[in-house]
């Protein structure tokens, strides 16, 4: 759970990143990739989250 931590931090961060720059004014054109891919952080997100939850139980 630390390294699944720490991953989706990073995808998270890189996401932030794409999303300000495109407010501040950088081009970017539409991606589905890239659509899929915030659709997919969010699903990682929930599961983490879930296993999170399924742990507190268990212990």
């Amino acid at each position: 759970m630390k390294k699944a931590d720490k991953e989706i931090a990073e995808a998270h961060r890189i996401q932030t990143d794409a999303i300000q720059g495109e407010a501040n004014g950088e081009k970017m054109e539409y991606s589905v990739l890239f659509t899929h891919a915030q659709d997919t952080l969010m699903t990682i997100y929930s599961e983490i989250n879930l296993a999170n939850q399924i742990i507190k139980i268990a212990k």
